[in-house]
C-alpha cells in the first residue's frame, strides 16, 4: 500500500505562502545587506530563495521534486542538508537561510550543520534561521510527527554564539506557527503589518539573524 508523502499531509504546496513570502524577504532586504550569493538550505517549494532579491542564487533540498517549483534563475542541487560542506568551496557565500529544518535533525546534526555554515559563509556573512519556537508552540510542535528535536530561541541563540556566531537579531515570534488551518486573510497588507507590529500575540516562530565574525 503506497503512503502518502509529508509533502501531500504536513507541507502541502499553498500559493498563498507567496504572498507571505514576498513581504518576509522584503523585510530582510531591508535590514540587511544580503550580499551577491545566497544559499537557500532546505528550499522546500522555494518561498524564500525565488523571491530574495541577489545575483547568484543556490537552493538545496533532499527532495527532488522541489526543482519544479524554482524559478529559472536559481541553482538547484539535490542532497542532504548534512552533506553541503561536499557541493560548495568555503566562504562561498554572502548569506544562508535555513528555515523549518532544523528541528527535523538530531542535535549532534545540527551541531554539524551549524559549523558547515560557519565555513561556508564568508567573512562577516549572514546566517538567518526561521524554526518553531519551543517555548512558544510546546503545545503544537510535535503535532508534526517528523519533529526530532526541540529549539528555543534561548537556547538556539546561545548555541550559535557557542558555534562562533555573532548575534545580530532575534525576534521570538516573528511568524504564526503555520498556515495550515489559517482563518486570518493572507494579504500583503495584513502580512506587512503583522511584520511591523511590535506586538504579535500568535508569533510562534523565530527568526535569528548572526553573522560569521
Amino acid at each position: 500500500m503506497e503512503t502518502m508523502s509529508y509533502h501531500e499531509t504536513r507541507f502541502k504546496y499553498d500559493k498563498r505562502r507567496t504572498v507571505v513570502w514576498q513581504e518576509i524577504t522584503r523585510e530582510i532586504e531591508r535590514r540587511l545587506h544580503i550580499g551577491d550569493t545566497v544559499l537557500d538550505v532546505g528550499c522546500g517549494y522555494g518561498d524564500f530563495i525565488n523571491n530574495i532579491r541577489c545575483t547568484n542564487k543556490f537552493a538545496i533540498d533532499r527532495n527532488s521534486g522541489m526543482k519544479q517549483y524554482l524559478n529559472s534563475d536559481v541553482v538547484f542541487i539535490n542532497c542532504e542538508a548534512q552533506d553541503i560542506s561536499s557541493c560548495f568551496d568555503p566562504e562561498r557565500f554572502d548569506f544562508i537561510f535555513c528555515s523549518n529544518l532544523l528541528e527535523h535533525l538530531e542535535r549532534k546534526e545540527i551541531g554539524c550543520l551549524l559549523r558547515t555554515f560557519r565555513v561556508l559563509l564568508k567573512l562577516g556573512g549572514y546566517l538567518a534561521i526561521l524554526s518553531p519556537n519551543y517555548r512558544r508552540a510546546s503545545n503544537l510542535y510535535f503535532d508534526d510527527y517528523t519533529h526530532i528535536t526541540p529549539l528555543s530561541d534561548v537556547g538556539l541563540s546561545d548555541w550559535l554564539v557557542a558555534e562562533g556566531f555573532r548575534l545580530v537579531s532575534l525576534e521570538p515570534g516573528f511568524l504564526p506557527y503555520s498556515l495550515k488551518g489559517a482563518r486570518l486573510p493572507i494579504t500583503r497588507f495584513f502580512v506587512r503589518c503583522w511584520l511591523n507590529s511590535p506586538l504579535k500575540p500568535w508569533g510562534k516562530q523565530m527568526l535569528i539573524v548572526a553573522r560569521r565574525s
